[in-house]
């Protein structure tokens, strides 16, 4: 196909998205328009404020030199240190490559998957619930919210992770074929290779294929290729620092990882807070701050107050409803089971809501059971992110119904991620300023 064919049918392509969009735009109420507006402002805001003075500042900030030096390391061919696994340093070594060694392009990783995330919650919300509807309001949740824009500005794994665990969903709720399955098991190797807790992304992605049903059965065994794509990831990461590259020293070099990781179970940390306290939270990371002269700058990971409550309330209200349905009324077993599929399957958004709580229950899993003493609120932000697709979904089924109430919540939303924005992106301001958005005193640093 020639160059002149491609970009005829980019512009097609383009041409035709337009047309919805207007198409939308067109048949959309007065109130519904005016919560397009605010979605969009939330969008364009949030990725504003991930790239602005991204270098800044231009010192190793909270854990950055955990990861910057041995991403270096990568393009010196010297060994990594780091006790993570390597395709996230080895994603910062190509941005030091492009940038050099220096803020921006240590940093530059984490932005571009921040900005990915957007786009990912668009797609998927618009595929969980076949809604765009749906898909707008998932990127504009996680445009506009400072968990999502700190670990976007910042040197650290958590941001990439998230991203990457999102494109999985994506790719397991679109899958048609074996070769979709594929896919979707090569992005679980990948985020894997990220965090080990990747990994357990596998169940939800695995259930959504089957619960969708478009798959056939055997091909989820096609998620035996997971282990392998870490083994290669690994075996690159050795070649490129001049390690021995047999499958007996990567085992060994695994192992001692794995047993460093459990021993720091009992470690201790001023930052630590166990799972529970993520839901309000209780001890958000300042992972970037700075002074200068009387001014300060702050980059907090507290998320958006109203968005995190609304998420936190629906989680509430579903398991009092599960657990009300589940036990309410006679009869055995068989009744008591129909009552909660009627619960969690009988509404239009009723199964998406289900495979998006099973990846957001999924991803606190290690955190709750293997290192539970050991944690820190950054290790809710995949869970989080399924969360505000969630959100998103819920939000566009109501709004049909009550689109005013939804308007209503969306300008609260913008207004209070206005009001936080100098705490996420790093605004120039006095102690005092920054101290009434960081109310509680654990939120400071």
């Amino acid at each position: 196909m020639s160059w002149l064919a491609v970009t005829g049918k980019f512009a097609r392509a383009v041409r035709s998205a337009w047309q919805r969009v207007m198409a939308a735009w067109a048949s959309a109420s007065q109130i519904e328009r005016a919560t397009t507006v605010l979605l969009g402002i939330m969008i364009v805001g949030g990725v504003a404020l991930r790239i602005r003075a991204i270098w800044f500042p231009q010192t190793f900030t909270f854990d950055e030199p955990f990861f910057v030096p041995n991403a270096h390391n990568y393009l010196l061919g010297i060994k990594d240190n780091n006790d993570h696994p390597p395709l996230f340093k080895m994603f910062m070594s190509v941005g030091i490559l492009l940038f050099g060694y220096n803020s921006a392009g240590w940093r530059f990783p984490a932005l571009c998957f921040g900005m990915l995330s957007v786009v990912l919650a668009y797609w998927l919300g618009k595929a969980y619930f076949r809604s765009a509807r749906a898909g707008l309001m998932a990127a504009a949740f996680v445009a506009a919210d400072g968990f999502f824009i700190s670990y976007s500005r910042v040197g650290l794994m958590d941001g990439i992770l998230t991203s990457l665990l999102l494109w999985c969903m994506l790719a397991a709720v679109s899958a048609r074929t074996w070769r979709g399955v594929l896919v979707t098991a090569l992005l679980v190797g990948a985020a894997a290779s990220v965090k080990w807790s990747g990994v357990f992304i596998v169940a939800p992605a695995v259930v959504t294929m089957l619960l969708v049903g478009r798959v056939p059965l055997w091909s989820v065994l096609t998620f035996a290729v997971v282990p392998f794509v870490q083994a290669a990831v690994w075996l690159l990461a050795l070649r490129l620092s001049g390690e021995p590259t047999d499958l007996a020293s990567l085992w060994q070099l695994v192992r001692g990882l794995v047993k460093k990781h459990v021993d720091m179970n009992h470690d201790s940390n001023p930052l630590n807070s166990s799972w529970y306290t993520w839901f309000i939270f209780y001890r958000p990371v300042v992972i970037k701050y700075t002074t200068h002269g009387l001014s300060k700058f702050y980059s907090s990971s507290v998320g958006n107050p109203v968005l995190w409550i609304a998420v936190d309330l629906f989680l509430l209200w579903s398991i009092i409803q599960l657990i009300a349905r589940a036990t309410a009324g006679g009869g055995g077993i068989g009744p008591r089971l129909a009552r909660t599929k009627e619960f969690l399957l009988g509404k239009p958004v009723g199964k998406p809501i289900l495979l998006v709580l099973m990846a957001f229950a999924a991803m606190l899993v290690p955190w709750t059971i293997l290192r539970n003493k050991y944690s820190f609120t950054h290790y809710y932000l995949p869970s989080y992110g399924f969360a505000l697709l969630m959100l998103g979904g819920l939000l566009a089924y109501f709004e049909r119904k009550r689109p005013r109430a939804v308007l209503i919540f969306v300008a609260l939303a913008l207004i209070v991620a206005i009001y936080f924005a100098p705490i996420w992106g790093e605004f120039s301001m006095r102690e005092f300023a920054a101290n009434r958005r960081l109310i509680p005193p654990g939120w400071r640093p």
